[in-house]
């Protein structure tokens, strides 16, 4: 409306009536940006009946789910730094075998602890000896002579009955399987083939190294070479039936050396 001086003026009910417009315009503008958004990312409608269901398994396996593992391992990770700091508020950890426990206690959001596998030095195989013992594998065709594109792999397999052949699968919504031969082909000379044995790594439990040897066996004579001087003397002027008694009832022999002495009474005498 228009007042006295040519000024144009609106009444509070013109003003409501326009306010309540542009709020939705701007609510049918962000309605237009969110389904271009789930159009971008592969989501259907809430409103439509497409059947976009093979585009959706594929973008979320190959895009989502690599993001939401990588989240867990994170958040899994983070739990347990958390857990190993708080533990060593109360004390030292002295042994990695501690370091198991500690994984033990901690319990998911579902109330179930993280299952801890343990390995043995004879459970590292030896892949390299493995990949010689295939010979001149081509891993670049399968066995129909089709090319194969590693990047389009969405999943492996293997069977325990059919260890001559890997199993791969380029779409997850199809149950068909491409086999790769993997085995070593047959000597012409004699006919045999190798059986694929896969060594060990090492043929016995890893000690540290010296270096670092040395340094741990200075610092427990640092800490403790006084007390075991102490105790080494006091046995030595002891009579030989304690001395032989004393031998039986301690892990190490009375004639040791210091600084083996010493380290049967830190706590680091496993890790030596």
């Amino acid at each position: 409306m228009d007042d006295d001086s040519g000024v144009q003026t609106y009444g509070p009910s013109e003003l409501i009536s326009e306010s309540s417009s542009n709020e939705a315009a701007h609510t049918a503008v962000v309605k237009a940006e969110n389904r271009t958004v789930k159009k971008q990312r592969g989501e259907p409608n809430k409103g439509s009946n497409e059947n976009n269901a093979e585009n959706n398994a594929q973008k979320k396996l190959s895009r989502k789910r690599p993001r939401n593992e990588s989240k867990k391992r994170d958040c899994m990770h983070s739990v347990i730094e958390k857990a190993i700091k708080r533990s060593l508020r109360s004390g030292p950890i002295f042994l990695p075998a501690q370091h198991v426990i500690i994984h033990n206690t901690i319990s998911q959001k579902a109330g179930m602890p993280y299952k801890v596998k343990s390995f043995l030095h004879d459970d590292i195989l030896d892949l390299k000896a493995l990949l010689e013992n295939l010979g001149h594998t081509n891993f670049k065709l399968n066995k129909f002579g089709q090319t194969v594109n590693w990047l389009e792999v969405k999943e492996f397999r293997v069977q325990k009955n059919r260890e001559d052949i890997l199993l791969y699968k380029i779409n997850h919504d199809k149950q068909q399987y491409y086999a790769i031969s993997v085995k070593k082909r047959r000597n012409r000379c004699n006919g045999s083939s190798d059986e694929m044995m896969i060594p060990s790594v090492y043929s016995a439990s890893q000690k540290i190294s010296s270096t670092k040897r040395d340094g741990l066996m200075k610092l427990i004579k640092a800490l403790f070479g006084h007390l075991i001087s102490a105790i080494f003397i006091t046995w030595s002027y002891h009579s030989n039936c304690l001395i032989s008694t004393l031998s039986t009832s301690l892990p190490i022999a009375i004639e040791t050396p210091l600084f083996a002495l010493a380290s049967w009474f830190s706590p680091l005498y496993m890790c030596i």
